[in-house]
């Protein structure tokens, strides 16, 4: 192998490990902030509707308790 085909191979290898941390640094952080704010967001939505399903469930037991006291 000549010194310009190695050199050839050495540019090549650099090019494409610059590809993958260019890929990696600007495509993929944002995408993981992202998904890790939307699974932040799921979060307190799914706190809040766990709350609210557990005051629905009183409200609606109360409601049973005066309907069968009616009965």
């Amino acid at each position: 192998m000549s010194k310009f085909a190695s050199f050839g191979f050495v540019v090549l290898l650099f090019l494409l490990l610059s590809g993958v941390v260019f890929f990696g640094f600007f495509i993929l952080t944002p995408k993981i902030k992202e998904y890790r704010g939307l699974n932040m967001e799921l979060q307190e939505k799914s706190a809040d509707v766990t709350a609210l399903e557990q005051a629905f469930s009183k409200q609606y037991l109360a409601l049973r308790t005066l309907q069968e006291k009616e009965a």
